[in-house]
């Protein structure tokens, strides 16, 4: 038979050495794989697009050279979580062209399977909506679109939703 090898002691600082970054290379695997564990749920949590829908756009001011409006948002969280939304950026077209543009950055929260309404104010020049205004008052429909994204973090980690909704609009004078 053959005699089992021991380590000798010359060898001893290098065994000890392999033994000791070994165990530590285990703890940190170990450490991470246990970490990585706790989220582990967020990986199969099912996350599904807020809804947002124009209900309205108001008219706040009229002056020679401004129109403020008031455009207001309702945003659904069809989710079983909270969702918060940092920064809103926005802009509203008509005819083709761009009349106005807006961020709104702040913290809102919408909780889980909730409606949450949001106003955004927008300043337009008269002189980007003359024709708009023209059709307005001669009775015919124009068609004004919003577009927009929104950023809101969620469990799963952020999520950029991109919107862009139409509403047609017709004086009644």
């Amino acid at each position: 038979g053959s005699t089992p090898t021991f380590v000798s002691k010359r060898d001893w600082p290098w065994t000890i050495n392999v033994i000791t970054m070994t165990l530590r290379n285990l703890t940190l695997a170990l450490t991470l794989i246990l970490a990585g564990c706790s989220h582990l749920n967020l990986l199969f949590t099912n996350v599904e697009e807020p809804k947002v829908e124009l209900y309205s756009v108001q008219l706040q001011k009229l002056s020679f050279l401004h129109i403020d409006l008031l455009i207001k948002l309702r945003i659904s969280n069809p989710n079983d979580f909270s969702l918060e939304a940092r920064e809103f950026q926005y802009k509203l077209k008509a005819q083709e062209k761009t009349l106005g543009q807006g961020t709104k950055s702040e913290k809102i929260i919408i909780l889980p399977n909730s409606k949450k309404k949001l106003d955004f104010p927008l300043r337009l020049s008269t002189a980007n909506t003359s024709s708009l205004i023209e059709a307005y008052l001669a009775g015919k429909e124009s068609k004004i679109n919003l577009q927009g994204n929104v950023t809101f973090e969620t469990p799963a980690g952020d999520m950029k939703l991109e919107f862009n909704r139409t509403k047609t609009v017709k004086s009644h004078l």
